[in-house]
């Protein structure tokens, strides 16, 4: 319905697709440390990956080791 308030911006499908798109970015994001996506798009994800990254820092439960020295890539161990 037109001119029915919402919480922010859908891009595109209903809450649920938003939910779902939001996810696999912030995957994305943290997974390939940069992502090329829109600028819209880039503004309403900041926050979640700071949500994340901040959660994930101060987590006693979480540590990410090494998997290979000469790599990049981590394990995650809880």
């Amino acid at each position: 319905m037109r001119g029915t308030p919402t919480k922010g911006k859908r891009f595109g499908g209903d809450s649920a697709h938003q939910k779902a798109m939001m996810g696999n970015l912030v995957a994305s994001m943290i997974a390939a440390e940069s992502i090329v996506t829109t600028e819209a798009k880039a503004k309403a994800l900041r926050p979640i990956v700071e949500k994340v990254v901040t959660a994930a820092k101060n987590s006693p439960r979480v540590r990410c080791t090494p998997i290979d020295a000469s790599s990049r890539s981590f394990a995650i161990r809880t």
